[in-house]
């Protein structure tokens, strides 16, 4: 990975300047960190700055604070790779407080959603996570590598629980039927949007996936270059998952007449 990243990270400079200099390949890949996209509610840190120009139902790049698509706007993608995970709460102060992430698969994904831990009232929550990349980056990667430069190309967590959990089915889908019919899954771009919802008790966001088109084949190289880094190295590399550990940025919707 390590290698990878060194390549594609010279930033974007003009065709005449050296840039083979400036950099080593002595990064460990445990110490980077893939940022997450992350959907604004109204309990988000970032919203309650006023400095940031972020309001609810955003969604922004985690590690820039980069807004990649105000309220309801598409952000397009293109699927890389998925895993499942249990992200668990401590909910003994009667706020959800970030306790760990295990992972999630056919052994334990029967487990109570609310349970009792070492005398405390704890919270699992059923997570779908996927590696992607924005098709904005991959588009300006590509076009740079045709000018004899280059962009940052970088991948993204997206994560779905909860409220989301059932938008993150669709790419759970997608992922299955890809490897039913042995075709890459990169090769279907998909949009991220977020929608506003409502009960009796407050208001939310969730995140929304519906699928635009096939991936153009210009594209595909590098999205097949960050499917083989991520599929060999998915487990050792780092989440941004800064957003879980601020109390004020987790959801905590009345889910009383919810349905996930």
């Amino acid at each position: 990975m390590e290698t990878q990243v060194a390549v594609q990270g010279n930033g974007n400079l003009p065709a005449n300047v050296d840039t083979d200099w400036g950099f080593d390949n002595s990064v460990s890949d445990s110490d980077v960190v893939i940022p997450k996209l992350l959907l604004m509610q109204k309990t988000s840190q970032l919203v309650d700055d006023e400095n940031s120009g972020v309001s609810v139902g955003d969604i922004v790049r985690s590690t820039s604070k980069e807004i990649l698509a105000k309220k309801g706007g598409p952000l397009e993608f293109v699927p890389i790779h998925q895993f499942k995970t249990w992200v668990k709460y401590d909910m003994s102060s009667g706020s959800p407080k970030f306790a760990g992430i295990e992972p999630c698969s056919s052994t334990n994904e029967d487990l109570e959603w609310e349970y009792e831990e070492d005398g405390k009232q704890m919270r699992r929550d059923m997570t779908l996570n996927f590696y992607v990349l924005l098709k904005e980056d991959l588009v300006a990667h590509v076009e740079a590598k045709e000018k004899g430069t280059t962009t940052n190309l970088f991948p993204c967590l997206v994560s779905f629980s909860r409220t989301s959990y059932r938008a993150g089915k669709i790419l759970a889908t997608h992922f299955f039927m890809c490897g039913r019919n042995r075709i890459p899954v990169p090769g279907t771009v998909y949009s991220l949007s977020s929608e506003r919802k409502s009960n009796d008790s407050n208001s939310w966001y969730t995140l929304d996936v519906a699928k635009v088109g096939e991936t153009d084949p210009l594209l595909m190289n590098e999205c097949r270059e960050w499917w083989k880094i991520l599929h060999n190295s998915a487990n050792s590399v780092k989440v941004d998952h800064s957003d879980l550990e601020e109390e004020v940025g987790v959801e905590t919707v009345d889910t009383k007449n919810v349905d996930f």
